[in-house]
């Protein structure tokens, strides 16, 4: 929700979507909070939830669990369809993904998957700590066997044991191939406000998808 936030104060048309969201329903406005809430730092929930989130599990789990759980089925087609649609309203999108690169949306179709055939850019955000460059390198691999082109990293301090942040930054680089293009500080509960805040301060948000371009986060909470 930051990166939408980051983008549309810089002046971007910018729609958002989180195409499969799972968990608890809220009582009031979107099923899913974490849609709601990316589609509000967007400015774009005229757009509509059907279109921002196609589809929505009440079982907090992967896609392909909460659809078993739940009897349905994860409609990829809709998802995509979706996508068209509101890239087609806005210059720029910001797709929030579910959990990393491979979580399971079907059985033999990934997050990745799905990021390769939006034709989407992935923006990878990572936690400052231990074990992140582990998965920093299987999300990267993931994205670049399906020719999903890496749009950079994000570093976000969480908390916990950390590493020093330019060892990480050096390492996720070097291994990854990918650009390092923030790293965010504790942000807390603070809100897409803040992210947005942080975000514009250590980076160049107007040009990370370049004309014409769009990327999914396939982390979460983030964008894509």
């Amino acid at each position: 929700a930051g990166l939408a936030a980051a983008l549309r104060e810089s002046g971007v048309n910018v729609g958002a979507m989180k195409p499969f969201a799972a968990g608890e329903r809220q009582a009031s406005g979107f099923a899913s909070a974490d849609a709601e809430a990316i589609a509000r730092a967007a400015g774009s929930e005229a757009d509509g939830e059907a279109l921002i989130n196609p589809q929505f599990f009440p079982f907090p789990a992967s896609p392909y669990t909460a659809a078993i759980e739940c009897g349905m089925e994860a409609d990829v087609a809709a998802a995509l369809a979706a996508h068209r649609e509101l890239a087609s309203r806005h210059d720029a999108m910001v797709v929030e993904g579910m959990g990393g690169a491979m979580v399971p949306i079907r059985a033999g179709y990934h997050v990745a998957d799905l990021i390769a055939d939006m034709g989407a850019d992935a923006l990878l955000v990572c936690p400052r700590r231990i074990g992140c460059v582990n998965h920093a390198i299987m999300s990267a691999g993931a994205c670049a066997s399906r020719g999903v082109r890496m749009a950079g990293i994000i570093i976000n301090d969480t908390g916990g044991e950390a590493y020093p942040e330019a060892v990480l930054r050096r390492d996720l680089e070097a291994l990854t191939g990918a650009r390092v293009l923030a790293s965010l500080g504790r942000l807390g509960g603070a809100g897409h406000a803040a992210a947005a805040s942080a975000l514009r301060s250590s980076m160049d948000v107007g040009a990370l998808l370049g004309a014409g371009r769009r990327a999914e986060d396939p982390e979460a909470p983030a964008a894509s």
